[in-house]
């Protein structure tokens, strides 16, 4: 689904998420501005009823590091999620910080993540 998030350095395009046998696999497409920081992480949260359920947080773009990004570069970044089993997904929140201050990238709306629509993915 398209989403169009600019967090600054890099646009959030397009996400979607589906649960798998083992959690969820959320798919990201980015769109590079140029490099980001190495400083730079995503975060993936799973939320469920009761809160937080599962999170990973790591490098945007893990097969194409973020800090080689070239201005206009479309990266798929897919990530895997483990879940306990029979755990609901209420929504999934991504968004980017700064590992050395943990400050967020916010959104023009003053947002510091997108919700992720669930989509009917594919392995």
């Amino acid at each position: 689904e398209t989403l169009g998030a600019d967090f600054g350095g890099a646009r959030l395009r397009a996400a979607e998420w589906w649960p798998t046998a083992e959690g969820a696999r959320v798919r990201l497409i980015w769109d590079a501005k140029g490099p980001l920081s190495p400083d730079t992480s995503a975060f993936v949260h799973v939320v469920g009823s009761g809160g937080l359920v599962g999170q990973l947080d790591g490098p945007p773009g893990e097969v194409y590091p973020a800090r080689l990004w070239r201005a206009g570069d479309t990266v798929v970044d897919e990530r895997d999620i483990a879940l306990p089993p029979g755990t609901g997904v209420s929504e999934v929140r991504v968004g980017l910080y700064d590992v050395k201050t943990l400050q967020r990238q916010r959104l023009a709306s003053g947002a510091d993540y997108v919700v992720v629509p669930r989509g009917s993915g594919s392995e």
